[in-house]
């Protein structure tokens, strides 16, 4: 054979049956040839091996083939002689053409005479393949490195040194330092420059130039960027036409100052670069047809359409779907174009490393909201175009310019937002292990700050609540007040220490873990407090919730912390009947933008408070202002949009006591807008209020109210907190749905209590054998405002 080896690899031929890979067979019907072998087995080296391995793919492939070779000795010669004749064909000179015609391939003692030739051609081509081999993966690791920072330094680098020991300067020829320490040792940093213009998108092709800050190049190409979004392109195309006859401004032969308005598309009145194709004057040949391809391209969303006859009748529908609308996001109202540049740059050190435009990204804010059409605003004969409704509400974007839409939209912040079923969570945002947050950034300055308006509070109670309004002003709550907490306690305290070995003049750390002396002393240590109460029992979390409590306001604009009764002075005495109430008995604060409510042992009082120059001051408007007081309850506000929703639970004064508690309560609805401030009483589908009264044998009374809201099913939920006299729970749940601007309960339910107790009323003798027959094991109350004795 022409070459022998011992060595034989284990080569893969793709695309060929010899391999067990599942990808597509080119050698099904014959092997391949040489030369195409050698650009399927992609293993080619500088070792001469590759025909003996040539020869075991045909002696594999000659087994594993469908087509039947009964010689494969036969075969492989036949794709050898093959082989030959193609080097003869495509790799010789004209003169060794003229020798190597007169072979005869079939002649053993030709081939033999040959060899030495075909031997030297086929170590070319061997060599030729491996070494275009290893020029092509540089060439790919060149391409993929193509514009990169690395390939600019490696390349500036090269060029220096080369330059440095070129032939053109001698001067450097003489260098005692070697190529390859000066190889080593210089170093190339290239910086990124950057382009940190921000109007390259969006842009409204009736503004000028200016607007969008251009300058230079793109201030003179300025029109080269925009691109005019023209609805009558999609909706009215002979309107387009007209449109883009009378653009030009078409004059008469005989009165070259006169313009005339066309009405009619007549193509003859189009000047020839207004067609795709000069020599065709065709409706389907007008370069319009390209605008409107264009816009689909660069817009960013879907577009819609909304027109209107003389009688504000609406027809509307798509307009177009954007092609391409994930590359071109930020084009939301126009399809711009970045075809001129800026020619500002910016390096990475001008900006801080930190803040390069490689950390920098979009944000994009996204709240829920609904959209509706107010008949009332559209204008008649006229036709709107807006992006879609359902991604974008009716926003600016990057243009800087408000656009014209027929929508009205209404963010629904709530649904982002933690409800009551969350606590002191209530109002949080909503997020999921699906989402991306972010959290502010607070300097050491701040944080210390914020602490230190606070510090004086120290020993005031517990904190019950805490929020900033709108304007940035922090109203803190607290109860729980004189828990016995030390106050303004020094950082050191003298203490004898001699006893440990210490100085008895030595100042130490006091710790701030001992906060009461309560029996005895330390030895050595100051006397602190004396005759210190401690509370016999801790509260309730429903009665620290329901108690009053001590509220001050850090104003933010003016940084000083002062009472709450002392900043809403002017406020309180608005509210004549209740200024006592809202200044000694308060138990909660709310705040809905600049709509406070006003919780106290008493009242609910909601109303517009106005802030001006730092300072708050009483409103105009006409405040809600109602009792809140056993049987004659007010249930907590619920915001929905817009509307506070509070009902109110009163004993009819009209009721007498009787042998069975028949009293009746009057169920009331009210919503307070917080936009108009304007207040509304809602009746049942009647005009008229629900009546409630409980028949059980005893008088029951009803402490608290509770209104929740469920948005999915879109009913209120209330449940009333009733007791007896003997302090027994009944629970009164009502479920409720607001339709056509009245209530309509849809259930109502009482949950009575199982126990022992009894409850004997005196207005008849029906019951003076249950007093006979029941033995007292409890110490009897009487109540003289109830008329009954307790056993």
């Amino acid at each position: 054979m022409l070459f022998t080896s011992t060595v034989y690899s284990n080569v893969v031929v793709y695309n060929s049956i010899t391999n067990d890979k599942k990808d597509e067979k080119f050698d099904l019907v014959r092997p391949f040839t040489f030369l195409e072998y050698l650009n399927y087995s992609k293993s080619l080296t500088r070792d001469i091996v590759q025909f003996t391995d040539y020869q075991k793919y045909l002696e594999k492939w000659n087994i594993l083939t469908e087509v039947s070779y009964v010689d494969s000795a036969t075969q492989i010669k036949n794709q050898f002689v093959v082989f030959l004749k193609t080097i003869t064909l495509n790799y010789t000179t004209n003169e060794e053409k003229r020798f190597l015609s007169n072979i005869d391939f079939n002649s053993s003692s030709d081939l033999e005479i040959a060899a030495p030739f075909y031997t030297n051609k086929i170590k070319e081509i061997l060599l030729y393949f491996a070494e275009k081999r290893d020029t092509y993966k540089l060439d790919l690791l060149l391409v993929e490195n193509k514009g990169t920072i690395d390939s600019i330094q490696s390349y500036l680098k090269t060029f220096v040194i080369e330059t440095i020991f070129g032939d053109d300067n001698p001067t450097f020829n003489n260098l005692t330092v070697p190529l390859s320490t000066i190889s080593t040792q210089i170093q190339i940093e290239v910086e990124n420059g950057y382009d940190n213009f921000n109007d390259y998108f969006d842009l409204d092709p009736s503004k000028t130039p200016a607007f969008y800050n251009a300058m230079d190049t793109r201030k003179k190409y300025f029109t080269a960027n925009t691109n005019i979004n023209d609805s009558t392109v999609f909706l009215d195309y002979n309107q387009a036409i007209i449109n883009l006859i009378n653009s030009e401004q078409v004059v008469l032969n005989d009165l070259q100052n006169l313009v005339v308005n066309i009405n009619t598309p007549d193509l003859e009145l189009l000047q020839d670069y207004d067609f795709i194709d000069y020599t065709s004057r065709t409706i389907d040949n007008v370069k319009l047809i390209l605008n409107a391809e264009l816009i689909k391209k660069f817009t960013g969303t879907d577009f819609y359409y909304l027109s209107t006859n003389n009688n504000n009748e609406v027809l509307s529908g798509g307009l177009f779907t954007a092609t391409s609308p994930y590359s071109n996001l930020l084009n939301i109202n126009n399809p711009a174009t970045l075809t001129i540049p800026s020619t500002a740059t910016v390096f990475e050190r001008d900006v801080g490393l930190f803040f390069k435009p490689t950390k920098r990204g979009i944000i994009q804010l996204q709240t829920p909201f609904k959209y509706y059409i107010d008949p009332c605003t559209l204008k008649p004969n006229h036709v709107y175009i807006f992006p879609d409704p359902d991604s974008y509400g009716n926003v600016s974007g990057v243009s800087k310019v408000d656009h014209e839409t027929p929508l009205t939209f209404k963010m629904q912040g709530e649904d982002i937002q933690k409800n009551i079923s969350s606590n002191n969570a209530l109002g949080n945002t909503f997020v999921t292990d699906n989402d991306f947050t972010f959290d502010s950034y607070h300097s050491n300055e701040q944080r210390t700050k914020a602490k230190s308006f606070a510090t004086t509070l120290y020993n005031k109670g517990v904190v019950n609540q805490y929020f900033s309004d709108v304007y940035g002003n922090t109203f803190i709550g607290f109860k729980q007040q004189n828990s016995n907490y030390l106050n303004n306690l020094a950082d050191k305290i003298n203490v004898n220490v001699s006893q440990v070995g210490l100085s008895s003049t030595s100042n130490i750390l006091y710790l701030s873990s001992i906060e009461n002396l309560l029996t005895g002393t330390l030895s050595g240590t100051q006397t602190l407090s004396s005759n210190i109460i401690l509370p016999s029992s801790n509260p309730s979390i429903y009665n620290t919730r329901n108690s009053v409590g001590a509220f001050y306001i850090y104003k933010i604009g003016t940084d000083i912390l002062s009472p709450l009764s002392s900043e809403f002075g002017d406020i309180f005495s608005k509210y004549t009947n209740q200024i006592t109430d809202l200044k000694n008995n308060l138990i909660s604060i709310e705040s809905y933008n600049d709509t406070f409510v006003f919780t106290t042992t008493a009242h609910t009082i909601i109303d517009k408070i106005n802030y001006k120059d730092n300072n708050f001051y009483k409103s105009s408007s006409v405040p809600l202002i109602l009792d809140n007081k056993r049987n004659n309850i007010t249930s907590n506000p619920f915001l929905i949009n817009n509307m506070l929703y509070l009902i109110t639970y009163n004993l009819d004064t009209l009721t007498v006591l009787s042998a069975y508690n028949t009293r009746i309560f009057n169920f009331n609805m009210y919503s307070y807008n917080i936009n108009t401030n304007a207040t509304t009483r809602l009746y049942n589908r009647y005009n008229t209020n629900e009546q409630f009264s409980y028949t059980v044998d005893t008088k029951l009374d009803v402490y608290n109210a509770t209104l929740v809201h469920n948005k999915k099913l879109d009913i209120f939920n209330i449940a009333l907190n009733i007791k007896d006299t003997n302090k027994n729970f009944f629970l009164h749940n009502i479920q409720a749905e607001i339709k056509s601007g009245a209530y309509i309960i849809l259930k109502d339910t009482v949950y009575h209590p199982n126990n022992v107790n009894v409850t004997v009323n005196f207005y008849d003798g029906s019951f003076t054998y249950d007093i006979i027959t029941n033995t007292i094991v409890t110490t009897p109350t009487t109540s003289n405002t109830n008329g009954t004795i307790t056993f």
